[in-house]
């Protein structure tokens, strides 16, 4: 392969030929916003399906599924900047007619070469996922049939999870219509997937390694066609993928296990506040991503500095060595923070040093959560909290007595509200011993479907040395 050296661009924003709409930014995209604004149009024309009735249900014992994939006449691609063409367009020696191509054509034309077609991957996914159901036996090209199953793959591509990204993650919307033998519809089901359910990349890791992007319609196919399956009424419960994460330690028989020696010891160092933690303070948590199934990613957050309730951090995730992100935060209010981690995971924590800042009082306390993400002319949140209880948690790190909060949220529903989160749940667990909470659960929902399940979880508690 011709070594093509990588530049800079400026970011690009373009909105489906097929919607008639042309949109660009120039610079670097702002917030995701952004990003779910662009997708309503592409989204919100397939929100219309017809259920497939039980008695016709009842009626189908043999099913084909018609491989003559339909596919949108262009890939989606919203990405770091529309000289992508560089990356891919010159393989084969073809650079000076890449100067005119725009990014979404080079990486179909790209992954084309290398043997990636979306509909091949669409057709098995779909195939799969109904043989899988074993309710219905699905025969080959051919064979006379009950019923057929056309598939429309209306969108795929590639997409950037935040506008301060440049990892890509897969997007793609699957619409299934079921059809008799005479050609009458008998129900259609559509699904899509617009968060990567897989380590998102950079171009070059594209480039360098296709069957990265093989392996990302895949995994966001594989999605969309067990839903789709279990829309017609051919699927099960939706299956947890498997999850890496560090097993607590095992607990006395006799009695509940106490927190590590190290964690008790935090106790006895000074802070710039009673009950606040001294800087120095050092917590290692494991983030991971049930919804997913993604690697568990490793959140390193260091107290640089204490005054009052004032906390200075930095926040480190990934690998050792990956570059710290500095923040302050004011551990006397009751509000969201969010932070973004490494392979463009997200973190909201709510209030993290609730416990620390209010000490006995926490436990009384009418909470009003404020500042949980709303999104760019979204309405607003109407929060609700449940009083806090003392019980005990095992992470990790040990077994604890805790503060648990439990904090949802609600909003109107849009007529996109498909696309946009409208309920979120969030659980807190602060131990006294760590100054911090040792656990964290986030939930999120679409307006039928779950889209979020995060869990972070103490792994180490460090007080200064």
């Amino acid at each position: 392969m011709v070594s093509i050296p990588v530049s800079q661009h400026q970011g690009g924003l373009r909105a489906h030929r097929s919607q008639g709409a042309v949109m660009n930014t120039d610079g670097v995209l702002g917030t995701r916003a952004i990003f779910f604004c662009t997708l309503l149009l592409l989204l919100s024309g397939c929100a219309t399906t017809q259920k497939l009735s039980d008695d016709d249900r009842r009626k189908i014992a043999t099913v084909r599924i018609n491989s003559a994939v339909q596919k949108a006449p262009e890939m989606f691609y919203m990405g770091p900047g529309a000289g992508v063409f560089i990356l891919f367009g010159a393989i084969g020696g073809a650079a000076l007619a890449a100067a005119s191509a725009e990014p979404a054509k080079a990486i179909q034309d790209f992954a084309e070469k290398n043997g990636i077609f979306i509909e091949k991957i669409a057709f098995e996914e779909i195939d799969a996922a109904i043989r899988q159901s074993g309710k219905l036996k699905v025969l080959n090209s051919g064979e006379p049939t009950d019923a057929v199953v056309n598939v429309i793959v209306y969108h795929y591509g590639f997409a950037i999870p935040h506008g301060f990204s440049s990892r890509l993650g897969p997007v793609i919307g699957i619409r299934c219509e079921m059809v008799d033998a005479a050609g009458k519809v008998l129900g259609t089901a559509y699904d899509f997937v617009v968060k990567s359910p897989v380590q998102t990349m950079t171009l070059e890791e594209m480039r360098d390694d296709p069957t990265r992007i093989a392996s990302a319609w895949r995994a966001a196919a594989k999605l969309v066609a067990g839903n789709i399956a279990r829309e017609f009424g051919y699927g099960g419960s939706s299956p947890q993928p498997a999850v890496a994460a560090i097993a607590p330690p095992a607990a006395s028989a006799a009695a509940p296990a106490a927190p590590a020696t190290h964690v008790m010891a935090s106790t006895q160092t000074s802070a710039s506040r009673e009950g606040m933690p001294a800087a120095g303070s050092q917590w290692v948590y494991g983030f991971i991503d049930r919804q997913f199934g993604r690697r568990p990613i490793d959140v390193t957050v260091r107290a640089e500095r204490v005054a009052g309730t004032s906390v200075d951090e930095a926040v480190i995730s990934g690998r050792p060595s990956a570059q710290e992100t500095q923040r302050s935060v004011s551990a006397g209010e009751s509000r969201f923070f969010t932070h973004r981690l490494a392979d463009d995971a997200e973190l909201t924590e709510f209030a993290p040093y609730f416990l620390a800042a209010n000490g006995e009082k926490a436990s009384t306390l009418a909470i009003t959560a404020a500042g949980y993400p709303v999104g760019a002319g979204n309405p607003s949140w109407i929060t609700q909290t449940q009083p806090p209880t003392w019980e005990q948690v095992t992470v990790p790190a040990g077994t604890f007595k805790a503060l648990r909060l439990e904090i949802s949220g609600k909003r109107a529903r849009s007529p996109f509200s498909s696309i946009v989160t409208y309920r979120f749940k969030v659980r807190i667990w602060y131990a006294p011993e760590v100054q911090r909470y040792v656990k964290l659960e986030h939930m999120e929902w679409l307006s039928d479907r779950q889209a979020s399940d995060v869990v972070v979880e103490l792994v180490k508690f460090s007080p200064p040395s």
